[in-house]
């Protein structure tokens, strides 16, 4: 294994520790009521888990959560790509902007429903983990 192979493997491990902490905590907030905070961290959850995803594929990315992103991962792993629910990807993309949001936050609108928030980040999850193919660089 040479250097760059260790290295990007580590970059990968990383996303997929910070993910999985993201998603656990995301879920404890949402849960608790804190549907802001638990929505914008079940966005980064979904970014870091792709952005292992791709990572594998020896491909780094530094965008957020949106197009640039999908493009990468469905070009990577089109099957995952298709599996994944794009109407919630669209809704983390908006979940993700609550960081700078205020009550005078013009343009930004967005209802946060508890059960189906967790429902979607939960499918998302089990669909990356599902998808996820271990050993499948091209």
């Amino acid at each position: 294994m040479t250097s760059f192979e260790k290295s990007s493997s580590q970059v990968v491990l990383n996303y997929l520790y910070l993910a999985h902490e993201d998603y656990v905590v995301s879920r404890h907030l949402l849960r608790e009521g804190y549907l802001d905070h638990g929505a914008m961290l079940a966005a980064t959850a979904v970014e870091k888990y792709l952005k292992a995803v791709i990572g594998f594929s020896g491909i780094s990315n530094r965008d957020h959560l949106g197009n640039p992103l999908f493009k990468l991962v469905e070009r990577c792993q089109p099957q995952l790509y298709a599996s994944l629910d794009k109407t919630f990807l669209k809704f983390l993309q908006k979940a993700y902007k609550l960081r700078y949001a205020s009550a005078s936050s013009p343009g930004l609108a967005i209802v946060l429903n508890q059960y189906r928030i967790l429902i979607g980040l939960d499918e998302a999850i089990a669909c990356i983990d599902k998808g996820f193919k271990l050993g499948a660089k091209k």
